[in-house]
């Protein structure tokens, strides 16, 4: 079976004539016919039939139709990409990011991308640190926002930014009234851990550890969403950066109290895949998510540094 036949047969049955079909194409109608004989006989099956009206799908046609169709589309698409390749462009572009960051970051990053790459494919992909890398070094994703990140392989860190750490409760607790609360006293509580692997368990428990402190886990979390709710609801305590809820305590549904002596501190990293031939026209869009981190910390919109 070859493309052509498949564009033959697909031109029959969307103008339901061999006559116009043969019009459509260039070629004439007898060399059409053969053609769709030639699929009918490699196939075993009529794939039309005809009335006074024109030419109709059969059942097996009927079948056949809607698998040309992605057919088609796949081989247009194919070549769309090469063009825009060879012309320059980016065709698709893949950006994932840690569900810490908050719910607006990755809204905001697609506006950005969509008016400065109209006609490139956006794939915006949310999951936790050691998954995105794991599809950075493979190829899935272009560019990932890493906490933590163990920089394997190739893997390109165009900048890095370090949030710290913070308590969050209901409002009204006694450790989040003054907005800063001591490492220690975190031992008092059982607290509410994301999911593992876990970045923010794991710096938590890193930073007590050295202290000789214990902090104390007893619910495991997959969703920020749903974990956010839960200590909302006055279930249990937890510790995120400010971004992943920084909506919620301007709400006053949560309260907030970063962690000192010492700090927790939480560092994210700009990382762009080393594979592909597309590297080098990432970069642009590396600059534009860049220079919207450094907006959001210096318009203070962020708590954060860059590092």
């Amino acid at each position: 079976m070859e493309l052509k036949h498949l564009r033959y047969f697909l031109s029959v049955a969307d103008l339901k004539s061999f006559s116009r079909a043969a019009s459509q194409l260039n070629i004439s109608q007898p060399v059409l016919s053969r053609q769709i004989k030639k699929l009918e006989e490699e196939l075993g099956a009529a794939l039309f039939y005809r009335d006074g009206r024109g030419a109709h799908l059969t059942e097996a046609g009927s079948e056949l139709y809607s698998h040309a169709v992605r057919i088609e589309d796949r081989v247009n698409l194919a070549a769309s990409a090469v063009q825009a390749y060879r012309q320059g462009e980016l065709s698709e572009i893949s950006v994932g990011a840690p569900p810490s960051l908050g719910p607006h970051f990755l809204a905001d990053i697609t506006g950005i991308l969509r008016a400065q790459f109209p006609n490139a494919r956006l794939s915006i992909i949310e999951g936790h640190s050691e998954q995105l890398a794991d599809w950075l070094l493979t190829g899935r994703l272009n560019i990932a926002l890493l906490y933590n990140a163990r920089v394997q392989g190739a893997i390109e860190v165009r900048q890095r930014v370090r949030e710290r750490l913070g308590l969050i409760t209901q409002p009204g607790h006694p450790l989040t009234r003054k907005g800063e609360v001591e490492l220690w006293a975190l031992q008092s509580l059982t607290l509410i851990s994301p999911g593992q692997p876990s970045i923010t368990r794991n710096c938590l428990e890193s930073a007590a550890d050295q202290r000789g402190y214990k902090v104390k886990y007893d619910l495991h979390v997959e969703s920020i969403p749903a974990l956010k709710a839960l200590v909302s609801s006055g279930v249990g305590a937890a510790v995120l950066p400010l971004a992943a809820v920084e909506d919620e305590v301007q709400r006053e549904s949560l309260a907030f109290a970063e962690i000192i002596n010492p700090s927790v501190p939480l560092d994210l990293a700009l990382c762009l895949s080393p594979q592909g031939k597309l590297s080098q026209k990432i970069y642009p869009v590396c600059d534009l998510i860049q220079d919207y981190l450094k907006r959001q910390i210096q318009s203070q919109k962020w708590r954060a540094t860059l590092n």
